[in-house]
């Protein structure tokens, strides 16, 4: 078989008859353009050039009229947001158009060259009004400037009232807001948040050595939301305090600290041991001139339940030490103070 389309023809791309292959399209006419397309069959030990130059003789004819439509006009477009109500261009709006989920690209004046066969999704994004979608957005052929109304917010005052389990305030408690996945809110310069109406909105409030607590809200007008934080200590400072039986420091003391894998823990710059809850530390204090004193720490209890394994000679002196866990840069609370032995070597 063979279809037959003239080699003049303007618009479709020739192909010799006995290719069975499609014929592609050059361009779209102006206006519509209308063709005669011929389909010959052939026996099928017809040699191919007898197909194509017309020569051989076809066991069936049958004609076909094809119609090229007209290409789409293509028109300039310029999207403007105004408000709903005032009819007044909204600045510093952002327009964005996409077709198939790809972004079409605007012009260098700012408007969009469009394609009246196809359907674009246009939004618009402003501060203070809520977005502008259409997804089954068709360009006029004539083109023109097109009015995107946008509807104002209606905004709320949120304060988030974040205390511990006593009722006390949590100092330099975080409040995080977000609407969806990417968009963070801001607070106002007074610590609340103004957010839109009938927006859905996640919080999550945390604190040094709290849980943190998560949540929605959807605002319908001002309001305080109360938060609760329960205390979870997961790191505690430790402190080393070395005196004799008078309570005279003993100069040239030296606290070495490993973890329950043997490795050397350091203390920070003011001489504290950062220990996890639910670890068991080793330590050793020793002097010169003063038996070494050894023993365990495990931050999951208060300190008084803490053994050591210090020698039961005379006593000379006494190391003590206090465990404090930070909640915050400003607050500490002592938990308890436990008492050792330095004993003299004799």
């Amino acid at each position: 078989s063979g279809w037959y389309i003239s080699k003049d023809n303007p618009y479709i791309f020739y192909a010799n008859p006995s290719k069975n292959t499609s014929r592609s399209i050059k361009s779209r006419p102006a206006s519509d353009y209308s063709f005669t397309a011929t389909l010959k069959l052939f026996a099928s030990d017809t040699a191919a050039t007898a197909i194509d130059d017309g020569t051989a003789t076809a066991l069936a004819t049958q004609d076909f009229t094809f119609v090229l439509k007209a290409e789409a006009p293509k028109p300039k477009v310029t999207f403007k947001a105004v408000d709903s109500v005032t009819k007044e261009a909204i600045s510093g709006a952002k327009v964005a158009v996409e077709y198939n989920w790809s972004t079409v690209t605007a012009d260098s004046d700012g408007g969009y060259t469009l394609d009246t066969a196809k359907t674009y999704t246009v939004t618009a994004t402003a501060d203070g009004y809520n977005k502008y979608s259409n997804s089954a957005f068709v360009p006029a052929a004539e083109g023109g400037t097109v009015e995107l109304s946008m509807v104002k917010m209606q905004m709320s005052k949120i304060r988030f009232n974040v205390k511990d389990a006593s009722g006390n305030a949590v100092p330099e408690a975080t409040v995080k807001v977000k609407q969806g996945y990417y968009t963070t809110i801001n607070p106002q310069a007074d610590g609340s948040y103004s957010l839109a109406n009938g927006t859905s909105y996640s919080y999550t409030v945390s604190g040094t050595n709290y849980s943190a607590v998560t949540g929605n809200i959807t605002p319908s007008g001002d309001q305080e939301v109360n938060i609760t934080l329960t205390k979870n200590i997961s790191t505690y400072e430790v402190s080393f305090d070395i005196t004799d039986v008078s309570g005279e420091a003993i100069s040239g003391v030296t606290v070495i600290v490993f973890d329950e894998d043997d490795y050397l823990v350091t203390p920070n710059s003011s001489g504290a041991y950062s220990m996890d809850k639910g670890y068991d530390y080793s330590y050793s204090i020793s002097a010169e001139g003063y038996k070494t004193a050894t023993g365990t720490i495990s931050p999951t209890q208060p300190l008084w339940h803490q053994k050591s394994n210090a020698h039961s000679h005379v006593c000379m002196g006494s190391a003590f030490w206090s465990f404090r866990s930070w909640q915050s840069r400003r607050w500490r609370m002592d938990v308890h103070t436990i008492h050792d032995r330095l004993w003299r070597g004799i």
